[in-house]
């Protein structure tokens, strides 16, 4: 199209309307090039199973979840300002010492949360989206097991005397 001797060449025209079958094909052609360009650029974005789509991006915008896991530092500065508290002992515990295997803590993590928190991601994303993040969670953490076994044991819980 940007030759002039070339078949394309669309003359007195900015676009392809009301042109000859060249011109189109060569429309086509680029629109073709670039839109397989750019799927693929996206492809590479978007994470396998994610939840794209399922939701406006607005809502995951405004959506702040409210948790926050203090380091044993920021927990003794915290109770030290207070000054109603002293620590006897602090440590760092296992959230669940019984559990044999990490195909175990999966289901019940999920399960923990869920009951802690599915009311705060149903009222902003409704209950669809917040059961289908559940859902997608329990088997993206499931199909990483071998990943989360060597750190599941990991001592994450405090406890304060």
């Amino acid at each position: 199209m940007q030759e002039v001797d070339s078949p394309a060449w669309n003359k007195g025209r900015i676009h392809y309307t009301s042109t000859s079958k060249e011109v189109v094909d060569a429309y086509a052609a680029q629109f073709a090039k670039d839109a397989g360009n750019f799927l693929d650029a996206r492809a590479m974005e978007l994470v396998p199973g994610g939840m794209l789509g399922l939701f406006d991006e607005s809502q995951v915008d405004s959506f702040n979840f409210p948790y926050y896991a203090p380091s044993p530092v920021e927990m003794t500065k915290l109770i030290e300002m207070n000054g109603r508290f002293s620590i006897e002992r602090m440590e760092l515990t296992n959230p669940a010492p019984w559990l044999k295997s990490i195909d175990e803590v999966i289901p019940e993590w999920i399960i923990h949360v869920r009951a802690a928190m599915e009311a705060i991601f149903t009222r902003q994303f409704g209950y669809e989206v917040a059961h289908e993040m559940f859902q997608r969670l329990t088997k993206q953490l499931s199909d990483k097991c071998e990943l989360l076994e060597t750190k599941y044991r990991d001592k994450i819980q405090f406890l304060l005397f």
